[in-house]
């Protein structure tokens, strides 16, 4: 599993990693990044995409939201 280091709500980042590629994707960093991150994801894979995309949002209205 590549490990890639950069910022992950930057498209360039997650192309290096090669994510159109990936059977799912964790994404594990703060709230808003998480968000960031995911809603890129899905910009690149498409809404319809059926790898699973698991973000980590600890804030509670947050994550209800």
């Amino acid at each position: 599993m590549p490990v890639i280091f950069g910022n992950a709500t930057m498209r360039q980042t997650l192309e290096s990693a090669r994510v159109e590629r990936a059977r799912g994707v964790a994404v594990l960093t703060q709230d808003m990044p998480s968000i960031e991150t995911g809603i890129v994801l899905l910009e690149m894979l498409g809404s319809d995409t059926k790898v699973p995309i698991v973000l980590r949002v600890q804030g509670r209205a947050l994550s209800t939201a």
